[in-house]
């Protein structure tokens, strides 16, 4: 399905650089990027307060605490590997935002 998705994108992209203009479509895009970026926004707060508690919880910040795991230093707990989870579902919103809300996503 996703591959269907991004080449009707790429359909429009192309459109697009060949001088498509559509008011309806130009506004149905923002919103569908507005909206992406309130779910994420709402879905990372979520997140932040989950790796709050594991912060307050063993007196470490989260990337202190990821590079330690990674490296090997912490044991794989139960909470060690959900913390891990919640620290790599935080970067994968951070990036997902910085791209919907770059002026140029591809710079």
């Amino acid at each position: 399905m996703a591959n269907v998705v991004l080449d009707e994108i790429k359909k429009i992209e192309r459109l697009y650089e060949s001088g498509f203009q559509d008011d309806v479509l130009d506004l149905t895009i923002r919103k569908v990027v507005e909206r992406q970026i309130q779910r994420d926004k709402a879905d990372l707060a979520r997140v932040e307060a989950v790796l709050a508690e594991f912060e307050r919880k063993y007196n470490m910040s989260s990337d202190d605490f990821f590079s330690a795991y990674q490296a090997g230093h912490l044991a794989d707990t139960a909470d060690y590997v959900e913390w891990s989870a919640f620290y790599k579902m935080r970067q994968r919103l951070l990036e997902r935002l910085r791209i919907l809300t770059s002026e140029h996503p591809n710079e």
